[in-house]
């Protein structure tokens, strides 16, 4: 059985349906393949920047806070200690390098599982030329496909010139996600209440996958 997808043009017209292949947008929905993909991309976004400061590091505490003896308080070296407050962390965080790998197929399984489970949201973009970068226009074509102004929208586009004014006037769109075929994630696809993805696209997304 043939999978066929509903196009539209930047006019907000509707346009002859598409045919996709079904290896890639009728494929079985591998859930822990998603999973999987969706962690990686989450553990991989973060920065690994969170820093505290040692015993060491912390200014201040290079005099004795009292005598060792005859005060009949605990000994205390450093008001830095870090039983103090304002003292040193022990074992905190440190910069570090945060990144977790899975192999090309199970990759691929997960974007096939995410385009087939988001198959009612997709919907192809038979033309992406535009001859001035007007917001209204793209705006034009969003509000005929969803009504909310809230809805996150994902718009997969090729890497090309005549795409230029298209990604220009799509920045001023709030809630609206630009990302090349080559680029885009599953957090990206499963996210989107809409996927707008160019005729282009398409056939470059069904080479990779399928």
């Amino acid at each position: 059985m043939s999978i066929e997808l509903k196009s539209i043009t930047l006019d907000a017209q509707e346009d002859k349906s598409v045919e996709v292949s079904e290896a890639v947008f009728g494929a079985l929905v591998n859930r822990h393949a998603l999973f999987l993909a969706l962690r990686r991309e989450r553990i991989n976004a973060m920065r690994g920047t969170a820093n505290s400061k040692t015993r060491a590091e912390v200014s201040g505490g290079g005099r004795k806070p009292w005598k060792q003896k005859g005060t009949g308080r605990a000994r205390a070296g450093s008001i830095r200690s870090p039983l103090w407050r304002g003292g040193g962390v022990i074992f905190g965080p440190k910069p570090r390098k945060i990144s977790i790998d899975l192999n090309r197929k199970l990759v691929s399984v997960a974007h096939r599982s995410a385009l087939t489970a988001n198959l009612e949201k997709i919907v192809v973009l038979t033309s992406t030329k535009l001859d001035v970068a007007k917001t209204s226009r793209v705006a034009r074509l969003i509000s005929a496909l969803t009504p909310s102004r809230k809805d996150s929208i994902l718009l997969i586009l090729p890497a090309c010139d005549d795409c230029a004014n298209l990604i220009k006037a799509a920045k001023n769109i709030p809630n609206l996600q630009v990302r090349r075929d080559s680029l885009f994630s599953v957090h990206d696809l499963l996210k989107a209440k809409k996927i707008i993805i160019s005729k282009v696209s398409l056939k470059a997304i069904e080479e990779r996958l399928a």
